[in-house]
């Protein structure tokens, strides 16, 4: 009988111990996901990731000042597109009157005007699911002139590079939507690995590799506790007290008090809401 009353009391701690540590990576999960990976701007087209597992390196993908990357690039609404992710260009064409020194430049086949969609140098918007970048540029403009580029960089192993033009976004004229594959889209593994060595975009890196999360094992460590606080308790209830039914339930009189003293809890909280006295202090006829 000591026996099963000392590994009672044994068990009791060790289940305080388990909550404990349970409320310990509950937060360290929070703090993980608060602790977002971004690409910090490293020089001119170039970015690492914040947790120092991979670079992105654009500038073989350079022009010159009058000769963009890609040029000409029909979109999908029709207009014609040139785009250079590093260099700043001007357009020699005698229409072109708003494309000087700038990054993405539209021209729009029905009113035959040149519109500047980007200038200044990109923001770097790491997505960590699918371990991708996505460039933004911006005019530099306000107001109805505003206007916004956004460039998703689609990692492919070839040695050809593509830009497909969606054109201008229907439910927000502002931002116009690019995709651009290249090999040189893809994040390398060790920031001094050079782009031309042409990096496999199925190769694993750290940042997408799939282990177990802290969530995980904070929900298998809940439920193991579970599992064991109910059978241990029960067995010793059945075995120690010959228990039945719900006397097995390891501390049931505390469990089974929860609604109540809920439902008290409540009424006392909401008990000055409802109660309604007389000013005067006088019983009500």
């Amino acid at each position: 009988m000591e026996i099963f009353k000392m590994s009672s009391q044994i068990f009791q701690i060790s289940l305080r111990r388990l909550l404990f540590i349970t409320c310990g990576l509950i937060t360290l999960s929070f703090e993980k996901v608060t602790s977002q990976v971004t690409c910090v701007k490293s020089g001119s087209c170039k970015c690492v990731l914040s947790n120092g597992r991979g670079e992105l390196d654009l500038t073989p993908l350079s022009g010159n000042n009058t000769n963009p990357k890609f040029s000409e690039i029909p979109g999908d609404d029709g207009d014609k597109y040139w785009f250079d992710p590093c260099v700043e260009f001007s357009l020699s064409e005698p229409a072109n009157n708003s494309c000087t020194d700038v990054r993405v430049c539209r021209y729009s086949v029905n009113d035959g005007k040149y519109f500047n969609c980007g200038t200044s140098e990109p923001e770097y918007l790491y997505n960590e699911q699918n371990n991708s970048i996505t460039l933004v540029y911006n005019n530099s403009e306000a107001g109805v002139f505003q206007k916004f580029t956004s460039v998703v960089l689609k990692c492919i192993n070839s040695s050809k590079d593509s830009l497909c033009v969606n054109g201008r976004d229907t439910a927000n004229p502002k931002f116009y939507n690019m995709t651009l594959g290249s090999r040189y889209g893809c994040l390398s593994m060790n920031p001094t690995l050079s782009p031309t060595s042409s990096p496999s975009p199925t190769s694993p890196t750290p940042s997408s590799s799939h282990g177990v999360g802290v969530g995980t094992m904070v929900i298998v460590i809940l439920l193991s506790g579970i599992i064991l606080y109910c059978g241990v308790g029960c067995l010793f209830h059945r075995t120690v007290n010959g228990a039945q039914g719900t006397d097995q339930i390891p501390h049931y009189a505390f469990w089974s008090s929860i609604p109540g003293l809920i439902k008290d809890g409540w009424l006392f909280a909401t008990e000055r809401c409802r109660q309604k006295k007389d000013p005067e202090g006088y019983d009500s006829l």
